[in-house]
């Protein structure tokens, strides 16, 4: 149980809902909400994901997702 905590605790770390607004700022409310669950759902292991990927490299991912995804 513990190393579940200290995964999600990580995970919590690289990728939330703050770093997505810091990243892309008008996004809020449902947007925001609806973003993330579609860039978590572009994954085929999510968590996985995370844990193997630099902060850097969720950040290029997370923009390179809303340049394909968002319109302007």
């Amino acid at each position: 149980e513990h190393l579940k905590e200290a995964r999600d605790l990580e995970i919590t770390r690289k990728f939330s809902g703050k770093l997505v607004m810091k990243l892309l700022p008008h996004l809020q409310g449902k947007e925001l909400g609806e973003f993330i669950m579609k860039f978590k759902g572009s994954f085929e292991d999510f968590e996985d994901f995370v844990l193997s990927s630099s902060e850097a490299e969720i950040e290029k991912r997370v923009l390179e997702f809303a340049q394909k995804h968002l319109s302007s």
